[in-house]
């Protein structure tokens, strides 16, 4: 076999996972690694990809470990007394736990049956020239990551909805040579009994690093299903804004103060024949709604619940995050994204439209707006045909995986 050989999707070098998971009483534990009380669009990631796994464990039970707190894996840990350090001190903050409080503590890691990352970005690496952060010095490597290929070598993992965080193919080639990025990266492809992506851009650094992965839509497509939260009648646009339009920490950011003035035409516009909700991801982003438009209802929440259910009554949605744009498509309702990097892709799975931040101007914007508008219908059928097929294809290849019939022992080469 090529040295540089893709990975044939659901296979592994590990044990068969049946083998792993029978016996089990009809119960199943999964830990899930994602954030909690963090970024609600992470947590829209993960219910869904509960709603997908209880398929086909219903009785499975779920742990979550907050990746930005490895100390979370231990079961006494409670993040209502976090001082979390600096980032790049985080696994060191973990170690000391760990030989302290954690040995009285169960391993919720090492007491799992099933491993799972729950999308997120998985392929990025930050603006810095010096030390920059990326894929592989991220805080949880060290303690979720490592001890999965050192400790815990044959227990079941599963990478789903990878995405990517870059701006620009200038920052996928800084992360593929850069040697700490790629060589975590292709570890972790080659760990993982099965990574799937979420945007075209994950696909194809995997094929850069010699894996081949499939792409099907972001899991947060599900997340109405995870959470119990049924569609209702609509009421209202929703509209998600951020003061940059974008993640600037990962992005180009867009000049405030020229972001300001198209949203206040967006605003405008729409306000002309609809009502309209400001839904808020954080607390800067209610800060904003407060600053550009005081007299507009908004609704903030870390919860994600409570933002699903506000999207639930959208009749459409403006988002510049695309995981507000998702939890107005979970139910089947259009939205238009307007960001400013990689992440807009995902969007771009669910068949929905996206705007480039960094060169928006106000005739762009009302195209996009009349053309969402003109045809939200046809986007509706789209999405709610979307959300069935998608969920068969999400729902084989999982079994495939995690069956005896799709887990033929092969050897996996990392690139």
């Amino acid at each position: 076999m090529d040295r540089r050989s893709r990975v044939p999707i659901g296979q592994s070098s590990t044990p068969e996972l049946l083998q792993v998971l029978r016996g089990k009483d009809q119960v199943v534990k999964v830990l899930i690694v994602s954030t909690i009380s963090y970024n609600p669009g992470d947590e829209f990631i993960r219910l869904g990809q509960q709603h997908l796994l209880r398929q086909i464990f219903p009785s499975a039970e779920f742990d979550l470990v907050h990746k930005h707190d490895p100390r979370s894996i231990f079961s006494g840990y409670s993040r209502a007394d976090s001082d979390l350090w600096h980032p790049r001190l985080v696994p060191l903050q973990y170690k000391i736990y760990a030989g302290t409080k954690g040995k009285t503590q169960t391993d919720l890691l090492e007491a799992s049956d099933l491993v799972v990352f729950a999308g997120t970005p998985f392929f990025w690496i930050s603006n810095a020239r010096i030390f920059p952060s990326h894929s592989g010095n991220a805080e949880w490597v060290g303690p979720i990551w490592k001890r999965l290929f050192d400790e815990l070598p044959d227990k079941p993992v599963l990478n789903l909805a990878v995405g990517t965080s870059l701006q620009s193919q200038e920052g996928m080639n800084r992360m593929l040579t850069h040697q700490g990025a790629r060589s975590f990266l292709a570890k972790a492809l080659s760990r993982a009994n099965l990574t799937t992506a979420r945007d075209p851009s994950s696909q194809l650094v995997a094929q850069k690093l010699g894996f081949e992965i499939p792409l099907l839509p972001c899991t947060s497509l599900w997340a109405a299903d995870g959470a119990n939260i049924a569609a209702k009648p609509a009421e209202y646009v929703a509209v998600n804004l951020m003061r940059h339009a974008v993640h600037k920490y990962r992005a180009t950011e867009t000049a405030t103060a020229n972001w300001e003035k198209l949203a206040t035409h967006l605003m405008a516009q729409l306000q002309k024949s609809h009502d309209v909700l400001l839904v808020c991801h954080s607390k800067d982003e209610e800060d904003v709604a407060k600053e550009w438009f005081p007299q507009v209802p908004r609704v903030y929440s870390m919860r994600p619940e409570d933002l699903l259910d506000a999207y639930s009554k959208s009749e459409f949605c403006v988002s510049n995050r695309v995981h507000g744009a998702a939890g107005a498509a979970t139910f089947g309702r259009p939205s238009l994204v307007i960001g400013g990097d990689t992440r807009v892709q995902l969007i771009k799975q669910f068949g929905l439209p996206a705007l480039d931040s960094r060169d928006l101007t106000i005739e762009k914007l009302d195209q996009g707006l009349a053309s969402l508008i003109d045809h939200r219908d046809e986007y509706t059928q789209q999405l709610t045909e979307l959300r069935n097929s998608a969920k068969a294809e999400y729902l084989g290849i999982l079994r495939g995986c995690l069956s005896d019939c799709g887990l033929e022992q092969a050897e996996r080469q990392r690139a």
